[in-house]
């Protein structure tokens, strides 16, 4: 395969074979020093000096972005390495942060493309929800993310407002939230200088609580696996297994499973199939119809036209919706 390096050095390998072994972080450790740099040098990214890259690496990058509903922002800690956004590869270096607003094209994730490196995220979900991780990564064994608990209820409901803020549009908007992001950053970060991340244990199944609490209060919501594991502060594959160990279920199904249940009370009050189908959180009627057959072995209309709301609570057999 031709040579996909974005920019001068290795900050961008075309495939796993193109990887140093010897090409790693000489300590991923956050030390003091290595906070004081970012603290020195805390800026945001010129996204106009992102550097062209070839046509290979332009199709990689366009292969393997995605994009969502919320805003992000992503802050390099330490090593140097190239990140897609936009369709464009950014260089960052420690200190060195981007806003990645609602809808806006970026690597899906980390792989052997990307240069070892430790970087801090900020997930602005939806409903006011933050989702705060490390990510250390090693291209050849992969992202390991770590949750960082919230250290104060204070600095939580400010991370909040600056998602608020984010999320408005105008450009007065953006440039207000990203002075507040900023301020905020820099009181997070002094706070997390004498905190070693990996040392913080958090028990799996509070994790999985937590997700679960989240899902069922924003069932409207897409809720996609990614979605839900930044919730968790995991990565996609670690979050599938954890929450299947846990509960005995993927959380694709006990998602399914809460807007079902959520459907049958709105359809008991009368709601339409239609309108009981979208506010519980299905794109569509007929995803919704297919969801319930499945599940009920009736079809909604079969289920509001064979039961009265007493009835039918009895008949369900209770196992089949996880309360």
């Amino acid at each position: 395969m031709k040579s996909c390096s974005l920019i001068d050095g290795n900050d961008f390998y075309p495939d796993q074979k193109t990887v140093p072994k010897n090409h790693q972080l000489e300590d991923r450790n956050l030390t003091s020093q290595a906070w004081e740099t970012v603290l020195a040098d805390l800026h945001w990214i010129n996204e106009a000096a992102a550097k062209d890259v070839s046509p290979e690496c332009q199709e990689w990058i366009k292969r393997n972005n995605h994009t969502h509903s919320y805003s992000e922002v992503m802050v390099s800690l330490l090593g140097s390495h190239v990140y897609g956004i936009n369709n464009k590869a950014l260089q960052f270096t420690p200190g060195a942060a981007a806003v990645i607003t609602s809808n806006l094209p970026h690597d899906g994730w980390y792989s052997s493309h990307h240069a070892p490196c430790v970087d801090f995220w900020i997930h602005f979900l939806p409903q006011g929800a933050v989702g705060l991780n490390f990510v250390y990564h090693d291209p050849l064994t992969g992202p390991d993310l770590v949750r960082v608990p919230h250290p104060t209820p204070e600095l939580l409901e400010d991370f909040t407002k600056a998602g608020a803020l984010l999320n408005r549009s105008g450009a007065k908007g953006s440039l207000k939230a990203r002075r507040f992001i900023a301020y905020l950053l820099h009181e997070l970060f002094e706070l997390l200088v004498e905190i070693e991340p990996r040392s913080q244990q958090i028990s799996e199944q509070s994790v999985v609580d937590e997700v679960k609490c989240y899902a069922s209060n924003h069932l409207t919501d897409r809720l996609t696996l990614t979605d839900l594991a930044k919730v968790a502060g995991y990565s996609p594959f670690h979050f599938h297994r954890m929450f299947l160990e846990a509960e005995g279920i993927t959380p694709r199904t006990f998602v399914e499973a809460r807007r079902l249940k959520y459907s049958c009370d709105l359809l008991k009050k009368g709601y339409s199939i239609t309108s009981a189908a979208l506010d519980s959180g299905f794109a569509r009627p007929s995803q919704f119809s297919r969801a319930f057959k499945k599940r009920f072995e009736l079809s909604p209309t079969e289920w509001i036209r064979s039961r009265s709301a007493s009835t039918s609570a009895s008949k369900l057999n209770p196992s089949k919706i996880i309360l």
